[in-house]
């Protein structure tokens, strides 16, 4: 069963009203399908796009789904802050812009929530959702080959209760030729989605290409801006000679732009220490202290900057490199040492899956 209607999102709330017409609706009524959600009940937002599996669907159509981890069904149970206990809503949208769209107002609203006072367990919070997930969990978790319980009885009206760990992670997709092995590994790749814009964050629609490494391409820093030349948003992964793994993410171009800075304040700069270490990633957004984001010319390319310090720095022998603390990033020390022996290099794009 799936039931159509229209999904309100803003800062606040997040609203379905189900389309009155469907047979359901008219039977069971309104009040068993809508959805009132404030956003201070959701605990997180995921945007998710993968090829649909369908009967009739052509192949590689791509479905879009809205994914909420939700704190409470009824505005009065709260479960407890750990996301195991909690409750999982997804909605299926028409149009990529829309997922974007949604998941972006409902994103800057949850980060500005994490950043306040959360109320009490026990406030009352005017959310009301008669069902833990909509109809399309069901497609959800069958697309992603997660569907291994038997099938469902025929529809009495009323949707079970889907817990959280239910609903199925898509993993990062990652394309690099021939090579056996990468220094940016899918467990890698996953802890940085979260920071990247919502654009990227799309597995099911979105791959992770490598465009430079040494071991493919040669030792040249030339070569290295003439593969990312047409690639807006890159991610730079550097290992050092101590297996300290670091980088940033650069919003434009890398491009020789002698004696000026340039980039967006999309850009981080991130450090996954010793990464055998089984490291959780350390993310550093813009300050916005100074406009110090991204320099490149024909001896070096760098992140962050001020007072003839950089986050990064790899020279054009792609070997030697140094990092510091910056006002930029507002980040430690990255590497192992202030002065650092390159092992390993890495720059890889977004593409969309065709």
């Amino acid at each position: 069963m799936k039931i159509s209607g229209v999904l309100a999102v803003s800062p606040l709330l997040v609203v379905f009203d189900p389309d009155p017409r469907h047979p359901h609706v008219r039977e069971f009524g309104v009040s068993q399908y809508e959805v009132r959600l404030e956003v201070s009940d959701i605990f997180d937002c995921g945007a998710i796009a993968m090829p649909v599996e369908e009967i009739g669907v052509e192949p590689g159509e791509i479905a879009y789904y809205l994914q909420l981890h939700v704190r409470t069904l009824d505005g009065r149970c709260f479960c407890a802050k750990d996301l195991e206990s909690g409750w999982c809503i997804v909605f299926r949208m028409q149009q990529r812009e829309e997922l974007y769209e949604a998941a972006r107002v409902l994103l800057d609203s949850v980060d500005r929530a994490r950043a306040e006072e959360k109320p009490a367990q026990g406030f009352r919070s005017r959310t009301s959702i008669p069902f833990a997930c909509l109809d399309c969990m069901t497609a959800l978790e069958a697309t992603s080959g997660a569907w291994h319980q038997p099938q469902p009885q025929e529809d009495t009206g009323t949707l079970p209760t889907v817990p959280l760990r239910s609903c199925q992670t898509v993993q990062v997709r990652l394309r690099h030729g021939d090579l056996s092995k990468t220094l940016l590994t899918p467990a890698l790749a996953d802890r940085l989605l979260d920071f990247l814009p919502i654009g990227l964050r799309l597995p099911g629609a979105v791959e992770w290409v490598l465009r430079y490494t040494p071991k493919a391409h040669g030792v040249s820093l030339a070569t290295l801006f003439r593969n990312v030349a047409d690639d807006e948003n890159t991610i730079l992964m550097i290992e050092d000679a101590e297996a300290h793994v670091f980088g940033g993410f650069a919003p434009e171009p890398w491009e020789p732009c002698h004696g000026r800075f340039y980039g967006s304040g999309e850009a981080f700069v991130f450090s996954f220490g010793r990464v055998e270490d089984s490291p959780e990633v350390q993310v550093y957004p813009w300050t916005n202290k100074n406009s110090c984001l991204m320099y490149a010319d024909n001896d070096l390319l760098a992140m962050g900057g001020g007072d003839g310090r950089h986050a990064f720095v790899v020279r054009s022998d792609l070997l030697h490199g140094c990092s510091s603390p910056t006002a930029t990033f507002g980040n430690p020390l990255l590497a192992a040492s202030e002065e650092f022996v390159v092992r390993d290099l890495e720059v890889w794009a977004f593409e969309e899956i065709s």
